[in-house]
């Protein structure tokens, strides 16, 4: 059985775990290595998450073990998350302005995310310039942006409805903070997750260049 909830302060290193074991080409193109230091990406969730935990949502597998009178709660294995912002705008200033990602290198620099190395900056660097320029022709209504961070269903669980149902749960909490726009990016060649989004009403409005191809822009009005 799947259940469908926010998620918990100790679900976030298994959503690390599922968001390394998804996109290994991605941080190959970006970083030159398939997987990060486990800390690095734990730190940036911690912090994404202290800015907007609502908007971390998981599809929760139930153990079905029985378990003894009084024993702790069985949080059971994760199938899948989702992650969401309701303001783009008001995480990045979290990120820039108030010093996450000054700690996040003072960590780096004095070997916390040891392995890392600084041959990606350049990359990181391109990449976020070229998602700026598409941000602002993408939106034109000037309106704040919220946004889909990422989405993961593990391999095992695939194909079970649970992709669409954690977006549904994502859409569903972005109405509640009177969103008007929702938008995500997906690499092209994903057929199966950029029919997902066409059913659930996204459109395509942009292309991203990345390091590993293109990225479709996709947004999805909330507000007409």
């Amino acid at each position: 059985m799947i259940s469908y909830e926010n998620a918990v302060p100790a679900d976030l290193p298994a959503i690390t775990e599922l968001f390394q074991n998804a996109f290994p080409e991605a941080l190959l193109a970006v970083f030159g290595n398939k997987r990060l230091p486990p800390a690095a990406l734990l730190d940036l969730l911690e912090e994404v998450y202290a800015c907007e935990r609502e908007g971390f949502w998981v599809a929760r597998q139930a153990t079905g073990e029985a378990r003894p009178l009084g024993a702790a709660r069985d949080e059971g294995r994760l199938a899948g998350f989702i992650l969401v912002t309701y303001s783009l705008g008001r995480l990045y200033r979290r990120l820039i302005f108030e010093g996450t990602l000054g700690r996040m290198a003072r960590r780096w620099v004095t070997g916390r995310y040891a392995g890392l190395g600084f041959a990606f900056v350049p990359r990181l660097a391109k990449l976020w310039w070229d998602y700026r320029k598409v941000e602002k022709r993408s939106v034109n209504s000037g309106a704040d942006v919220a946004q889909i961070l990422s989405i993961v269903v593990d391999p095992a669980q695939q194909r079970r409805g649970i992709g669409e149902a954690l977006t549904e749960k994502a859409i569903h909490y972005l109405r509640g903070k009177k969103v008007a726009i929702v938008r995500l990016e997906v690499d092209a060649a994903k057929i199966g997750p950029v029919r997902l989004y066409e059913k659930l009403g996204f459109k395509e409005v942009a292309r991203l260049p990345t390091p590993r191809g293109p990225a479709l822009v996709m947004t999805l009005h909330l507000i007409q």
